[in-house]
């Protein structure tokens, strides 16, 4: 992903006290519990590969496998980046979310603010 950060190696992020420079990101723990238990579960059954399936059905489940495989290897996520806006959006065309859920996980911020739900970075 192209704003997920893995904390390894690589350089310093580039400090701005600038709003259009911060970062809204939740560690990918934090990212998680933003879905009910509920949609965890059907994002995991989507994501099994069902070998007597169609070839398109196939490359959904493996590419939701992949998006997801990208969240969990990521210290944070990047709530405003183009690519994990973009795997939240799909997960509603393939009806796995409800229409306007994937907003709701990506735009709410919490009241309380901690790494395990909203850090600005900076």
């Amino acid at each position: 992903m192209a704003r997920l950060h893995s904390g390894r190696g690589g350089g310093s992020r580039p400090r701005s006290s600038s709003p259009l420079h911060r970062i809204l990101a939740v560690i990918s723990y934090g990212f998680r519990r933003r879905f009910t238990e509920d949609e965890k579960t059907d994002i995991e059954m989507a994501s099994l590969d069902v070998t007597t399936a169609p070839l398109a059905n196939r490359k959904r489940a493996a590419a939701l496998r992949v998006y997801m495989q990208d969240v969990l290897a990521a210290t944070y996520i990047d709530l405003k980046n183009a690519y994990v806006r973009n795997g939240l959006l799909k997960l509603e065309q393939f009806g796995i979310l409800p229409v306007g859920r994937a907003l709701t996980i990506l735009d709410t911020v919490r009241k309380k603010r901690s790494c395990l739900n909203d850090c600005v970075l900076r």
